[in-house]
């Protein structure tokens, strides 16, 4: 949260895009590369629904993150339905290398993108911690203030009946 979302998704588009040129440059030198070249891909493809949805709930209201995690999944989804789909026809005939092209391509998209999100979004506020908890979790909290202890209040869960009495032992 120290460095902004769009200046981390314009780092992961730069270094996928260098990753997958170089790769390019190294196609044929055996297993080792192209298993070299997997784990340096998955490192850039793995956050980037995280950065999205985090990015995207920046920008949304407060009570709008169920929907906009929904409708970010369903577009997720969809592009995993769809994206084979698309590369199967496309690259149909073609030098398998086509396909790494078509992952520097997208990664080079992310990084102008990322900079015009970052343009519009201006200068974002600080991230700060509300906790939502009862209040027993706050005296753990080390920075919490103390505050003389008060009996809990009876709820109606709690209370026993006027009638009964609770039992001696």
């Amino acid at each position: 949260d120290r460095i902004g979302r769009t200046t981390v998704l314009a780092a992961v588009g730069t270094i996928g895009m260098l990753v997958t040129l170089g790769f390019l440059l190294f196609a044929g030198r055996g297993a080792g590369a192209v298993m070299l070249y997997g784990v340096a891909f998955g490192s850039c493809m793995m956050p980037l629904y995280a950065l999205c949805l985090a990015l995207a709930n920046d920008r949304m209201k407060d009570g709008d993150f169920i929907e906009t995690g929904s409708m970010l999944i369903m577009v997720h989804a969809l592009g995993m339905i769809g994206g084979p789909l698309l590369a199967g026809l496309l690259l149909t005939g073609r030098d398998p290398v086509v396909m790494l092209w078509c992952f520097a391509a997208g990664f080079g998209v992310l990084v102008p993108l990322a900079a015009m999100v970052g343009r519009q979004q201006g200068a974002s506020t600080a991230f700060g911690l509300v906790p939502r908890t009862v209040p027993e979790a706050l005296i753990m909290d080390p920075r919490a203030e103390l505050v003389p202890e008060q009996p809990p209040a009876e709820t109606p869960l709690t209370a026993a009946p006027a009638a009964i009495a609770p039992a001696q032992t």
